[in-house]
């Protein structure tokens, strides 16, 4: 069940697919220790991403791809006939996601957001709302989960809008909501 303070996505009419497709799959959580999610090896299958075999390999991106696979669009990377190769340039990594749909300066509902993260890495997920500081980002892999997090503007590196064929009046607003919550600093 979403936080109160994300009910607003109930009622606001037409949500992006994005949106939508990340709501079906709120609250998967990897399995902690030696087991595995069969859920998020499954998006990983599915997908054909080679060499993803425990959920403990960061997995924002594979969400990310999931989602908006889901979505109806298509994830354009270095698939070659065998399906991905986790070692080169694919959905797995945070900042592939750079170069999805079309660059905004501005994210609004259901854009895909890509964040800097200590070490170089990054983290990939969806704009939902903001509050004066921070977005409030829905994605796999943060705090082992799919859940909404709070993520400092400043992290951000870029935002980009799907590939719409016909973009719903909802996913051009910005939404505001109460700086509550915990934030993310670092999503590894």
């Amino acid at each position: 069940m979403l936080p109160k303070k994300y009910h607003f996505l109930y009622t606001v009419g037409l949500l992006p697919r994005t949106v939508t497709a990340f709501l079906s799959i709120y609250g998967t959580k990897e399995v902690l220790g030696p087991g595995n999610s069969l859920i998020i090896l499954g998006w990983a299958k599915i997908l054909k991403i080679k060499n993803y075999v425990a959920d403990s390999i960061a997995w924002c991106g594979l969400a990310m791809a999931w989602i908006v696979t889901q979505a109806g669009y298509e994830v354009k990377g270095s698939l070659d006939k065998n399906g991905f190769d986790a070692l080169k340039d694919n959905p797995l990594w945070a900042r592939f996601w750079l170069l999805f749909g079309i660059k905004t300066d501005i994210p609004m509902l259901g854009d895909v957001c890509i964040f800097s993260r200590e070490g170089g890495g990054g983290h990939v997920g969806l704009y939902i709302a903001e509050d004066k500081t921070h977005y409030h980002i829905g994605g796999g892999n943060t705090s082992d989960d799919t859940i909404i997090m709070r993520i400092a503007k400043t992290r951000l590196l870029g935002a980009r809008i799907p590939p719409y064929k016909n973009r719903p009046a909802e996913s051009r607003k910005r939404y505001f909501v109460d700086a509550t919550g915990a934030i993310s600093t670092n999503e590894a």
